[in-house]
């Protein structure tokens, strides 16, 4: 005969089992929810050469490569280890020709890498004036904020308040259309 108090252990170890199982279940159901919008990407890159090289051709500012590339089928949103998109290698070297290519083939503008940094962040860090220029006008949001909480007329502004970048980046942010409520009033 079995006593309760041996049953009683056993129900708590299956107990203990079923909690460990429906917390695991839980915890996968929470990173997939989490990864499924867009960083999940970093973790699916395709294996393909064709994704490495547009990586590496964005890199080392190879337009021919990177239009080559792209022609071919590259994905222009494939991102790196640190969700590195091929545009913020384009303004980070302040390569307009590389901006357009990228922008035209459908790269994302306010893609954040794991720093939190957009391209026209980078555009604007660098003083690549014509490369931010064109990031706003193609719709980028000047409004973006890295992981500091800095925006592109931030970096735009250490160079003073005069600065041609700094004053383009404030009318831009004082132009750009609001964002309608979503309770509709």
């Amino acid at each position: 005969m079995v006593s309760s108090l041996s049953r009683g252990g056993n129900l708590g170890k299956r107990r203990s089992v079923i909690v460990r199982s429906i917390f695991l279940m839980a915890l996968v159901a929470v990173w997939a929810a989490a990864f499924a919008a867009g960083p999940a990407k970093a973790f699916d890159l395709p294996a393909t050469q064709t994704t490495q090289d547009l990586i590496r051709a964005a890199a080392a500012g190879d337009g021919p490569r990177v239009a080559a590339l792209l022609q071919a089928g590259a994905d222009p949103n494939v991102v790196d280890a640190t969700w590195t998109a091929p545009l913020h290698h384009a303004a980070r070297l302040g390569r307009l020709d590389l901006t357009r290519v990228l922008v035209r083939a459908g790269a994302r503008l306010d893609w954040r890498d794991a720093a939190g940094v957009s391209a026209l962040i980078l555009a604007a860090a660098g003083n690549h004036f014509p490369v931010a220029e064109y990031l706003i006008r193609a719709g980028a949001d000047p409004m973006v904020e890295d992981g500091k909480g800095r925006r592109a007329l931030d970096y735009a502004l250490k160079r003073g308040k005069n600065d041609g970048l700094a004053r383009m980046l404030r009318r831009a942010e004082v132009n750009r259309p609001t964002k309608k409520s979503k309770t509709g009033t």
